[in-house]
Formats: structure tokens, C-alpha cells, sequence
């Protein structure tokens, strides 16, 4: 059986050719520090952030886009595997993404987790790769597509063809950075200690990267800081802006640096194509606004349910296993390595 798996830095998602996408949850475990046992993985262990004793941690065990934790992504995915059903997954073969400048030593860590539940080979493709089969975008083609998949941990863009990555860039910035920078903005000017999840809440809410009809608000739950006292604070949409913003402009020279590095003959191809956007963070409020503003000559597209234009590609890609497999090396192939 064939397996394609997503591990991203927010959310873990399992899909079939047959089923579709079978796992979509968070990449969140939780488990006990003396004893090292697993609590809870998935929604079961996001529901507990912020909230466990002393003893037991909540963790992401992925940031920006690799392990952090080996043995915690091991058991994450170990456990997500196995609620599929051991009789539908004897000795599979899978295929993951990865960013765009993931090192040799980050793929092994991404193998060896999957590994260990004792799969057959491990197949990788880039995350921009995948996320453009997703967005039905033809990247055998010779014509030059340009996607940008931004995601909760890192943000990869690249102009494909043929295959492969004419020009691209994986960039540390992205969602969980907005929500950082939002925890980090409470806490200065209003003295107010929010959690991970409240600040996600409000960015899915009220947020925006330009200011685009009307205002809103979102009401800020924490704990004041001077007092150690439960606070309310209704922040705007106005406010937050600039903040949201911040990420979203770094971004957005990612995609100029890229342009600038694709080859002209490409380049004239975009001009046609435009730019497709992927990802989770692609759905924040005045997007296509502020890109318009920076890159006046492309036509911008986000793309359909953008989350989960990543693990449809990676389903889709599965078609190319029996190619590497069968080592007809002058076919045009996606994928990017076979362990």
C-alpha cells in the first residue's frame, strides 16, 4: 500500500489514493515528562496547550518545517499510522514533503521518524512541488508556474518546470510567526500574557496583512502581567494589522528575490500563468491586496481549499513511484529522493 503524509509544523495530515485524506490533525503531543509515556496526540493533545500540570508537556514537535523532537515526531507518527488499521498498512510505501532547503541531515531526521514504523521506502518531493499538483497546476510541463505554499512554519516558493525547481527559496516565516509576534505585541503594550491558541483564534478571526473593509474586533483573553489577574482586552482589526503585515512583506520579497533569479523565458511565462498561492496562511484577509501592491504584473491565485493542496499532491505524486522504482530515468519525475 502507498501512503502520502504531511507532517507540517502545525498540522499532520494521512492520505490514500482510494480514501482520500484519512488523518487531518494537529502536530501536537502530549506526554509525560517522568515516565516519557504518550497522553494524547492530535486534536485530543492541541486541546491541552497551556492547560497541563507540571509533569506533563503539550509540545509542537516540529518547527519551521523539521524535527525538533526525533522521538516525539516518531510517536506522532507511529500513532496517526496506526489509527488507519494495521491489516491496510502492512509494510507500506510512503511519500512525504519537505521544504525547499531542507539539509541532508533534516531529510534523514524526516525518514528515520517515519521509518520507524517500519515502512518499506520513504519518498520525498518538495513541499512547492506538491503544493502545486494540488492546485492542479501542470508542473511537467516546459511552461514556467509559480507557486507560493505558505504554511504554518515556513513559506516555500519556487517557479517549477519541467519537473523540478527552476528558481525557489523556503522561507522561516509564516504563520506561527504572526502568532508569536501577536503574544509578543499583548505583551508589550497592553501587559497581557496570551496563550498559542488565542492568538491563532484571533488571527483566523480578525486578521489581515492590509486593511480591507470594515473594522473589527477581537476580545483577548489572558493574564495581566503586573497583577497575575485573569484580563480581558478587545484588541481591532485596524490595530493588528501592521503586525500581521510584518511577516507578510518578508514574504513578499521572497517572491521578488525568486523572480528576480528565474531565467527571462520563464519569467515571460508567469506573465501568462500568474502567481498561485497554497497553504493555510494564504486564506488571511488582504492578500491579494498587499501582494498587488509589490508585484503589479502578475495575476494572484488562491488556490481551492489551499491546506490541503499539499498532501493532495503528495497523493498525486504517489503515481511516480513505480517510475523510480522501474528506473525509467528519461521520464520527466517530481519526485526528489528514495530512501
Amino acid at each position: 500500500m502507498n501512503i502520502a503524509i504531511d507532517i507540517g509544523t502545525c498540522n499532520t495530515r494521512i492520505a490514500t489514493q482510494s480514501d482520500g485524506i484519512i488523518i487531518d490533525e494537529p502536530s501536537v503531543i502530549t506526554y509525560d515528562t517522568y515516565t516519557n509515556s504518550i497522553i494524547a496526540v492530535g486534536e485530543g493533545a492541541y486541546k491541552t496547550l497551556g492547560k497541563t500540570p507540571k509533569r506533563v508537556e503539550a509540545t509542537f514537535p516540529m518547527a519551521d518545517g523539521a524535527i525538533s523532537a526525533s522521538e516525539l515526531v516518531e510517536n506522532m507518527v507511529r500513532i496517526f499510522i496506526g489509527k488507519i488499521g494495521k491489516k491496510k498498512i502492512s509494510m507500506p510505501r510512503v511519500i512525504t514533503a519537505v521544504p525547499g532547503g531542507i539539509t541532508e541531515v533534516e531529510k534523514r531526521a524526516i525518514v528515520n521518524a517515519i521509518s520507524s514504523y517500519g515502512v518499506r521506502t520513504v519518498y520525498l518531493i518538495e513541499s512547492a512541488k506538491a503544493a502545486a499538483l494540488g492546485a492542479g497546476l501542470d508542473i511537467l510541463s516546459g511552461e514556467g508556474k509559480l507557486v507560493a505554499d505558505l504554511g504554518g512554519g515556513t513559506s516555500d516558493i519556487a517557479v517549477l518546470s519541467l519537473g523540478g525547481v527552476s528558481s525557489g527559496i523556503s522561507l522561516r516565516k509564516a504563520g506561527n510567526e504572526m502568532d508569536k509576534n501577536i503574544i509578543k505585541y499583548m505583551k508589550n503594550k497592553y501587559k497581557l500574557a496570551i496563550g498559542l491558541q488565542m492568538a491563532e483564534q484571533c488571527k483566523k478571526e480578525i486578521g489581515f496583512v492590509k486593511m480591507v473593509g470594515e473594522d473589527k474586533t477581537f476580545v483577548m483573553k489572558g493574564i495581566e502581567l503586573t497583577r497575575g489577574l485573569p484580563k480581558a482586552i478587545e484588541v481591532s482589526k485596524s490595530e493588528l494589522v501592521p503586525i500581521y503585515q510584518n511577516t507578510m512583506l518578508e514574504i513578499i520579497r521572497g517572491i521578488v528575490d525568486v523572480l528576480e533569479n528565474t531565467p527571462p523565458e520563464l519569467n515571460g511565462d508567469l506573465l501568462n500563468n500568474g502567481i498561485v498561492f497554497t497553504g493555510g496562511l494564504s486564506k488571511i484577509g488582504g492578500l491579494k491586496e498587499l501582494v498587488g501592491d509589490y508585484i503589479r504584473n502578475l495575476k494572484i491565485t488562491i488556490a481551492d481549499e489551499p491546506d490541503t493542496c499539499v498532501i493532495k499532491g503528495i497523493t498525486q505524486a504517489i503515481q511516480y513511484i513505480k517510475k523510480v522504482e522501474n528506473k525509467k530515468g528519461h521520464e520527466i519525475n517530481p519526485l526528489l529522493a528514495a530512501y
